[in-house]
C-alpha cells in the first residue's frame, strides 16, 4: 500500500484538523531524510506515524518515541506496516530518559510533551544539547501554549551562559 495512502487512511480516523499536522511531519522527513529522530511526546502516536512513513519512504532512519502516558495506535501501527526495526517505543518520562540517552547525535528532535513552561525548559536542556549541528528542532503547540516563553528564555539563557553556542547562532 503506498506511503500516501497509508496517511490517507491514518486521517480519516483521526480528525480533519490532523491533516496539515501529520502530513506537515511526513514532509520535513521525506525533506530533510533524518537519520536520528527522537520524539517526546508519542500520546496516540499521530507524529510517529508520519515519521515513520517518511522514514520507510526515505529508506532509511530510526525514531525514538519516548512517553509516560499511552501510544494510542502505534504499536498497532507498527506491527501492521511492518515498523518494528524502524522504531524504539521508551514508556519513560523524557527528562530520565535524556539522562540514558547513549550520545547518540540526533537529526530531528520533535517536543511534544506537556506543554509546561518548566518542562520545556528542561528538555532543552538535556536534549538540544544532543542535536548534530545542521539538525532541526520542532516543537509543537508553540504559540498556545507555554512552550513560545520557555523557549525564547532557554535561548537567552544559553546566549548570556554561552552554552551551545553553535545551535544557538543557528536559532539567532
Amino acid at each position: 500500500q503506498p506511503i500516501l495512502d497509508r496517511i490517507l487512511e491514518r486521517i480519516n480516523r483521526a480528525s480533519q484538523q490532523l491533516d496539515g499536522y501529520i502530513q506537515g511531519r511526513y514532509r520535513l522527513a521525506r525533506k530533510i531524510k533524518p537519520e536520528v529522530i527522537v520524539e517526546l511526546g508519542t500520546n496516540v502516536g499521530d507524529s510517529a506515524f508520519a515519521f515513520l512513513s517518511a522514514i520507510e519512504k526515505n529508506e532509511k532512519g530510526h525514531l525514538w518515541t519516548i512517553d509516560s502516558q499511552s501510544y494510542g495506535e502505534l504499536r498497532e501501527d507498527t506491527n501492521k506496516f511492518n515498523w518494528t526495526n524502524l522504531v524504539d517505543i521508551i514508556h519513560s518520562n523524557s527528562v530520565d530518559y535524556a539522562k540514558t540517552w547513549d550520545g547518540k547525535k540526533i537529526d530531528l528532535l520533535y517536543i511534544d510533551t506537556a506543554h509546561t513552561y518548566e518542562l520545556t525548559i528542561n528538555e532543552l536542556d538535556l536534549w538540544v544539547p544532543f542535536i548534530k549541528s545542521g539538525g532541526t528542532l520542532l516543537m509543537d503547540d508553540f504559540l498556545t501554549t507555554e512552550v513560545w516563553k520557555a523557549f525564547f528564555d532557554w535561548v537567552q539563557k544559553e546566549k548570556d551562559g554561552k552554552k551551545n553556542r553553535e545551535i544557538i547562532s543557528e536559532i539567532a
